[in-house]
């Protein structure tokens, strides 16, 4: 029946991953079909806070929905606690579809009606850039958790690892995306597309992305990330004391490495122990390679 018909549509605003034309023509169309549908300016957003309209459209008999990669929109909703059903829900992707394709799809059958705006509940527009697990792949190695820096990744009451802490991760770093060894981690809003962005994995495409951990490890990047609260300077993050007869030369991130990961420089800065004033020299350090 056409009033089981839910139609969701990600414009993508803030991370400009899709291309505005198409998005922009979907929604003409849908406008011109009377069609009934909910637009958001950014799903991630949305995930990202639990908002608990994504547990209200995973209900519906007939979802459609209209965003980016299958398989990062799937999680996406995971994420907010929102278990997509495959019988009732279809795709259709702003970053490779065609708007044609895209507005035959969700047209027929749905309920006429308006468009509706939904937005998060606390109107946050900072938690955009943030990792997501897909669980049909991750093997709970760990291996994130280790890795990730920052303290976005935690565990479970049953031992499971989970994204806990979505505002910490580093805008525009896939990092734990490369060196996850089952290429379970997703970054939706990862601007070259592909498996990182969600794209389906293939042997080949993860080959492409998937960077050996263990081989880096034995080079200068394990060190270099592992001391990361102690400053070569010897101010601690935690304490915040700076003292110059206490110096622990940390070892630099090489570019190369840098490079491996797709790290940007501005995170590679916040490894450094934060001093200004006067400037301290593990800035330079670590963001051109060099050890002290």
């Amino acid at each position: 029946m056409a009033e089981t018909v839910s139609i969701l549509l990600c414009r993508c605003e803030r991370g400009n991953v899709v291309s505005s034309d198409v998005r922009e023509a979907v929604i003409a169309g849908l406008l011109e079909a009377g069609a009934a549908f909910e637009t958001t300016a950014d799903l991630c957003s949305l995930a990202a806070g639990r908002d608990p309209s994504l547990r209200e459209l995973a209900e519906a008999a007939d979802l459609r929905i209209a965003a980016c990669y299958p398989r990062a929109v799937r999680w996406l909703f995971d994420a907010a606690g929102a278990t997509l059903a495959e019988r009732n829900v279809r795709f259709f992707n702003l970053r490779t579809d065609s708007a044609e394709e895209i507005t035959q799809g969700l047209v027929p059958g749905a309920p006429a009606g308006q468009r509706r705006e939904l937005k998060p509940a606390d109107n946050d527009e900072t938690t955009l850039w943030f990792p997501l697990i897909d669980y049909d792949r991750c093997v709970d190695c760990k291996q994130c958790l280790n890795f990730c820096l920052f303290g976005v990744f935690g565990l479970s009451d049953d031992g499971k690892v989970q994204v806990q802490r979505p505002g910490n991760c580093k805008p525009n770093c896939p990092a734990c995306a490369r060196v996850c060894p089952e290429t379970a981690i997703i970054f939706p809003k990862y601007s070259a597309g592909g498996v990182i962005a969600g794209d389906e994995v293939t042997d080949a495409a993860a080959e492409g992305i998937r960077v050996d951990l263990q081989e880096i490890l034995a080079g200068d990047v394990y060190a270099a990330l592992r001391s990361r609260s102690e400053c070569s300077c010897g101010q601690t993050a935690a304490t915040g004391t700076h003292d110059e007869a206490e110096k622990s030369p940390r070892p630099a991130i090489s570019p190369k490495i840098q490079e491996l990961l797709g790290i940007p420089p501005e995170v590679i800065r916040d490894l450094s122990c934060g001093k200004t004033d006067p400037p301290c020299s593990c800035d330079r350090q670590i963001g051109d390679g060099k050890r002290p």
